[in-house]
């Protein structure tokens, strides 16, 4: 049976088609295309190589099954379909089995520990910024299939899995983890390429569509329209860069007497922990260690810190624990606080600052005196403070008037944890730390004419006091 995929990408996608790359990212602005391009990705790598086992992906069942998985079906032909054999669960297609015995999986990746059993030739990840750097680095390890599917050996295929990929597609979201992977030429991965597409390189998008893009605030339109890397507008630590807030750790370590402190932050998507130690030398505090785990219990999260801290000599050496005061707040089910939960498994935490307008201004003032800064180990950490911007508002919203809730600008909720983290230490220093003022060298000469100077001011300031009249105030 011949089947012909009929599949005719835009002519901004032709290049990352034609890519042989072992990774490919595709930055598209809205309406790009660039998860029809992902598809077809898909389809062909399944075609072409008969046997492959092939896994596409978003942040959620629910995300894949209404985009991904409508695009991939969508632009399959109807003959091959109907060739497949196809297992459906929770409403979506969990697996499609080509005629050729590839295999194609549909999953929601939440949490990489849950798939570290699968053994697969590509991942194609849809809205790759969702995930985390974490997520991207466990699950390169699964890309690693050498036999062919048991459905291509039962057809009678021979051989072995030759052409392995890992492919992304996504909005460009500042100089996040996927700038740092394909773009910026001193942490760039190798055998890698990236390939860009904005709004108006789809001819096919309606005219009212593209004007509703337009209609948002310029950053938006910048990243969302445009696809640009450009710093999205609103930034609230505008001081904070890499040359600045990024050290080398010392060679030696931080000592056996360091102190370190722990801040975290749980949310309801991910639960974040950074850690500090003092820097006694130059009066500041540095990020060392940083995580940030999906849908765990407070026994899972306790035990992977546990591991970190032993791991980076740390054990015995966290002189304070601050988290999200909302950590006392009972669960209306359970009636049970998290902070007790945590306490119970050996990590007591005090509460940080609540609102925003006390937390933003503590760190804020640290970037700026360049008392708080990270090593090269904590790069989501900055990432998240570089990202860290207030709400916006359209202009139609401008024009009616709008304001933000109380008048109170807001920071936008949309992978902060760490950020968080980093306010709650801040907002608690001990005690504030103040820069050494360095020994200025005085020469012999400049010594003795301070020495003369002080002597005669001395001396007139005496002749002064017995020569004055009984009731004179000086």
């Amino acid at each position: 049976m011949l089947i012909r995929f009929e599949y005719r990408p835009l002519a901004i996608h032709r290049p990352f088609h034609a890519s042989i790359a072992r990774r490919k990212c595709l930055f598209g602005a809205f309406g790009s295309g660039k998860t029809y391009a992902l598809c077809a990705e898909a389809i062909s790598l399944a075609l072409e190589q008969p046997g492959s086992d092939i896994l596409i992906c978003r942040k959620t069942i629910g995300e894949l099954r209404d985009t991904t998985e409508t695009v991939f079906l969508r632009i399959m032909p109807p003959e091959l379909f109907r060739a497949c054999l196809t297992s459906r669960t929770g409403g979506h297609y969990e697996r499609i089995v080509f005629p050729n015995g590839s295999n194609v999986r549909f999953r929601g990746i939440d949490d990489w520990v849950k798939h570290r059993s699968l053994n697969v030739c590509a991942i194609f990840y849809d809205e790759a910024d969702e995930f985390d750097e974490e997520t991207i680095r466990g699950m390169e390890s699964r890309v690693r299939q050498r036999d062919l599917t048991k459905e291509a050996i039962d057809r009678g295929y021979t051989g072995n899995i030759d052409r392995r990929l890992t492919c992304f597609a996504s909005n460009p979201r500042g100089r996040n983890w996927l700038y740092r992977y394909f773009i910026d030429p001193r942490t760039k991965q190798p055998n890698s390429e990236w390939f860009r597409s904005t709004s108006f390189d789809n001819p096919y998008l309606p005219r009212d569509y593209i004007e509703s893009l337009l209609d948002q605030p310029e950053p938006w339109i910048r990243r969302f329209v445009l696809c640009q890397f450009d710093e999205f507008g609103g930034q609230i630590y505008e001081n904070w860069t890499w040359d600045d807030h990024v050290i080398e750790p010392p060679r030696e370590g931080w000592g056996s007497s360091a102190i370190y402190w722990m801040g975290m932050d749980p949310g309801l998507r991910a639960t974040a922990g950074l850690w500090v130690v003092r820097d006694v030398v130059n009066a500041r505090y540095v990020g060392v260690a940083e995580y940030q785990r999906t849908s765990l219990s407070a026994k899972e999260h306790t035990d992977a810190w546990r591991s970190l801290e032993a791991r980076l000599g740390m054990t015995g050496k966290i002189h304070l624990r601050i988290a999200d005061p909302a950590i006392a707040a009972r669960d209306r089910i359970t009636n049970n606080r998290l902070e007790d939960a945590y306490r119970r498994l050996g990590f007591r935490f005090q509460h940080g600052a609540k609102f925003h307008k006390d937390r933003i201004p503590a760190l804020g003032q640290l970037i700026h005196q360049r008392k708080f800064v990270l090593t090269k180990d904590c790069p989501m950490t900055f990432d998240q403070i570089r990202d860290y911007r207030w709400e916006d508002i359209t202009p139609v919203q401008r024009a009616k008037g709008y304001q933000p809730e109380d008048g109170v600008e807001r920071p936008v909720k949309v992978n902060d944890h760490l950020v968080d983290c980093a306010q709650y230490l801040a907002s608690r220093w001990s005690r504030p730390l103040e820069m050494r003022a360095p020994k200025l060298q005085v020469s012999d000469e400049d010594a003795f004419t301070r020495m003369i100077y002080t002597t005669i001011k001395r001396n007139i300031m005496d002749r002064s006091a017995t020569t004055m009249e009984p009731g004179m105030v000086i």
